[in-house]
């Protein structure tokens, strides 16, 4: 799995780039503004997303990346639409919409 980027507070016990990649809201906006996200959304007043390095991480790693978007965040926006894409440098997507969530699964 990805490690997703949050602006939410570090909670005990966690620490950044293991649960979560900890971000502030501002910094957040700022790789928003960029298109650093594949998907991003806001779950409790947080921001949440997925950005293309966190899923080159893990494919980079020679394994498989799955993400699995929970069915409660809002999602602000997702940077590909379509059943199969070319993702834009790393691997082909497989994306998958249900009433429980949403799914893309990458491989190369």
């Amino acid at each position: 799995m990805t490690v997703v980027d949050t602006s939410r507070p570090v909670g005990d016990g966690e620490v950044d780039s293991r649960e979560y990649h900890f971000v502030s809201k501002h910094a957040f906006e700022a790789d928003v503004a960029v298109g650093r996200f594949v998907e991003y959304g806001e779950y409790e007043k947080q921001l949440f997303g997925t950005s293309m390095e966190a899923i080159r991480q893990v494919v980079n790693s020679g394994k498989i990346c799955v993400l699995n978007f929970h069915p409660q965040v809002h999602t602000v926006s997702y940077s590909f639409e379509g059943v199969i894409v070319p993702c834009c440098c790393i691997s082909t997507c497989v994306v998958c919409a249900c009433h429980c969530g949403s799914s893309i699964v990458c491989s190369n």
